[in-house]
């Protein structure tokens, strides 16, 4: 087994990310004490993002294992770095339960007859349930306990469904999508594969990776990532189609807030970032050959994703026009510097040995 050891680089991005991200997070600590209410709508959407990450990573290892392609052989070690940034990202989300009543309404005026499911007891012990799930699930993978994967994907795919109805859908608790678990198991699978792809061709291209990833390797995991572009736009569109057909007050006014005048525009800005721009280049065999190339769409992807859970969250506190606030981008920027830190840490540790 021939050994490779990691380049220099990835400890000096490393550290950089470490200082970057106690400047940014000290300053979302004056924030919060400046306003608390935005801190944690900011915090929310931010961890969100991250959390997509870690656990469509989880959730690509167990379908590697299911399929066993050449792509998963190439992206392991960057699926498997990311997936066990499962304890910061817990650890971040402690902050969000000193701020629940700023953010769910339910809590302030509770909802008659969701009342036995919306209630804060109940709340947290079902957010406890699913990070014990999540963790168990990255132990298990992380010892390469294969049979899970399975199994795993289908707890995977109930505890992310129920937990995008508790964190998201019940900001606003009259509105109703069934559609919504799959949306965000969609867009977390899209998150992890433009991830995997941006550190791959930055890994490549550094010649760090202990095994040769080739075009075919970029191809296999380009065309994933289209497939997953393809399945968030028909989900998206689907919930549309079936909630502005039913034409029902408390599930139409939801999209009718993310249709104004002012929000239209980021609605257009994810059509076209988050599907129509990504679904005509990845069409191409030979931008998806190319590491280049593709990083950059997934980079575009990563961006859009960003936009699409301010679309969803935001709105339901700023309904009339959007507002990027400074706690949003230091926020994003903050938590993610610390997350990449530890994804480096678990990296290095991944490529110190060739796999056979």
């Amino acid at each position: 087994m021939e050994t490779v050891t990691p380049g220099r680089s990835l400890d000096r991005l490393q550290r950089w990310m470490l200082g970057a991200s106690f400047v940014l997070l000290a300053a979302c600590g004056v924030g919060l004490l400046w306003t608390p209410t935005q801190f944690f709508r900011s915090w929310l959407v931010a961890w969100l993002f991250w959390l997509a990450i870690t656990l469509g990573s989880a959730a690509a290892v167990m379908l590697h294992h299911l399929a066993d392609g050449a792509w998963g052989r190439a992206a392991r070690p960057v699926f498997e770095s990311a997936m066990l940034t499962l304890p910061l990202v817990a650890f971040l989300f402690v902050p969000l339960l000193f701020g629940l009543e700023r953010l769910y309404p339910w809590i302030r005026d509770p909802v008659q007859e969701k009342a036995p499911y919306l209630n804060v007891p109940f709340f947290l012990v079902r957010t406890a349930v699913y990070f014990a799930v999540w963790f168990a699930l990255v132990r298990l993978l992380d010892r390469r306990h294969l049979l899970v994967s399975a199994p795993g994907l289908v707890l995977y795919g109930l505890t992310i469904t129920f937990a995008s109805i508790d964190w998201v859908m019940s900001l606003e608790p009259h509105w109703t999508s069934t559609i919504i678990g799959l949306h965000f198991i969609a867009g977390q699978g899209l998150s992890s594969f433009a991830a995997a792809l941006v550190a791959l061709a930055f890994l490549a291209r550094a010649r760090l990776l202990p095994i040769e990833v080739n075009a075919s390797h970029f191809r296999a995991l380009g065309n994933l990532l289209l497939m997953f572009v393809l399945l968030w736009a028909y989900l998206s569109y689907s919930q549309l189609l079936i909630i502005w057909s039913g034409n029902l007050p408390e599930e139409i006014s939801w999209y009718l807030r993310r249709a104004g005048p002012s929000w239209r525009w980021v609605a257009l800005a994810l059509v076209g970032l988050h599907f129509a721009i990504p679904f005509f280049v990845l069409l191409s065999r030979r931008v998806k050959e190319q590491a280049g190339w593709l990083a950059v769409v997934a980079a575009v992807l990563l961006l859009a994703r960003a936009v699409d859970i301010f679309w969803l969250v935001v709105p339901a506190f700023q309904p009339d026009r959007p507002v990027i606030h400074g706690l949003d981008v230091l926020a994003l920027l903050g938590m993610g510097a610390l997350w990449i830190a530890l994804f480096l840490r678990h990296l290095k540790g991944r490529l110190a040995y060739a796999r056979s």
